[in-house]
């Protein structure tokens, strides 16, 4: 009895180490790697297994039940360490920030998306609410903005305070690697823990260090890791309210997890949870309401329903203008070529809403038919459905890649904290 005891702790345990050097890998993908042009090819392909793999495991770990409210899940003592780490964070994202912000001045020539975004929320401030969306002369000869609210409403903190737009981004980052602080109990599991810790240092050091892919200089991303961040929380945490209201960020901002929310509404109904629906529903559609609608009309989501039909014209320029741009980062762009856009376009937006039903439906059948014990499904769900997206996207600029980064390493932050006995007892069912 002892012998199979051992044994079974043991290949469950092993789960853990095998999910974090699957973490491993797949930001290695999307940071080291790429400095092997050679490898690129073969790490395009390794890139979607390795997020799949990080996915189907949760569904094998215990039930996510994350709360700071409850009196054992946190000491003081551990609370002063997380509040000194998250500290030297924030002096470390401060001070790599301002090598690259002096290094990397903010130009339309080099990239216009933030500039775009200060002229919405220098709009917005002024007070021309009726104008934010008006196409901006000084840009391009007219360029028509497109970005949705909760993209560059936040923007307007550094149009008041009259600081580097950049800060805000930086910002989005500080939430993610707070969160992150904030989920990891690193003297419960030391081993895997100080692993993972090491994976997420060599992650921040690309971040920060490789400025030539200028993730922070250029980019508005980090806002995107913020909302996306705070949506696994509420998941992790099982607050619907804020579960709603973080799906309406994300979709306010970048909608790459757009399939998912059928997919989520699904569950949902087969587990017959009506109230948490409801709040679902209303915290969303809340969010929806006061900070697009009533400021902006349907002018924004009318932009954006419009877009994709320019998605494969903007991808034909790309590859006229910088073809060997998608040879140098993920995404299967590559493999389709420039002759086969429209087919890839069309995959990405049927596979965006049917894998990750599927997905859900397979997992419901499963727990039904075979009384498996599957948890943390809608988390499982929401990082297949950022694989699938990202992978089949038009243009894959490598930026984007990392909120999904962000979805994997709070997960495991997470769950690898979880104590041996609760983690075994939980596979057992």
């Amino acid at each position: 009895m002892f012998q199979e005891f051992s044994i079974t702790i043991f290949r469950k345990t092993a789960l853990q180490y095998w999910l974090i050097a699957a973490f491993g890998l797949e930001s290695f993908c999307v940071t080291y790697g790429l400095k092997w042009h050679s490898i690129i090819p073969l790490l395009t392909i390794v890139y979607p297994i390795t997020g799949l793999i990080i996915a189907i495991g949760w569904l094998l770990l215990p039930q996510a039940t994350f709360s700071l409210r409850k009196s054992n899940t946190i000491t003081v003592k551990s609370l002063k360490r997380r509040a000194i780490a998250i500290l030297l964070k924030t002096i470390a994202l401060i001070y790599f920030s301002i090598e690259l912000f002096q290094a990397t001045p903010l130009s339309i020539e080099l990239a216009d998306m933030l500039p775009i975004m200060k002229v919405m929320a220098t709009r917005f401030y002024s007070g021309q609410l009726a104008h934010v969306y008006d196409k901006i002369p000084e840009i391009w000869g007219g360029i028509q903005p497109i970005y949705l609210p909760a993209m560059w409403m936040p923007f307007t903190v550094a149009v008041a305070l009259q600081i580097d737009m950049r800060w805000v981004t930086v910002g989005g980052l500080f939430i993610g690697f707070s969160l992150f602080l904030t989920l990891i109990r690193p003297f419960k599991r030391p081993i895997p823990i100080s692993i993972l810790f090491t994976f997420t240092a060599l992650f921040f050091w690309w971040l920060f260090k490789e400025d030539v892919y200028n993730f922070i200089p250029l980019t508005e991303e980090g806002i995107v890791i913020g909302y996306y961040s705070l949506l696994v929380l509420s998941l992790l945490n099982g607050n619907y309210w804020l579960i709603g209201f973080s799906i309406a960020l994300c979709t306010l901002s970048r909608y790459a997890f757009i399939g998912w929310i059928p997919a989520f509404g699904i569950y949902l109904l087969w587990e017959r949870k009506w109230l948490e629906m409801g709040k679902t529903v209303l915290g969303g559609f809340t969010t929806l309401f006061f900070l697009c609608i009533v400021p902006f009309g349907l002018k924004p989501l009318k932009l954006i329903a419009e877009l994709p039909n320019e998605y494969i014209n903007f991808s034909k320029r790309v590859w006229q203008d910088s073809g060997d741009f998608f040879y140098e980062t993920m995404g299967f762009a590559k493999f389709f070529g420039p002759d086969r856009i429209t087919l890839q376009h069309n995959l990405l937006v049927y596979l965006s809403f049917i894998i990750p039903i599927l997905f859900i439906g397979i997992c419901m059948v499963l727990k039904k038919k075979f009384k498996r014990h599957l948890h943390n499904i809608p988390l499982s769900s929401l990082k297949v459905s950022l694989v699938v997206f990202y992978n089949f996207i038009d243009v894959p600029y490598l930026y984007l890649f990392y909120t999904s980064s962000f979805i994997s390493l709070l997960g495991l932050a997470y769950f690898v904290s979880v104590p041996n006995h609760h983690f075994n007892e939980s596979l057992e069912g």
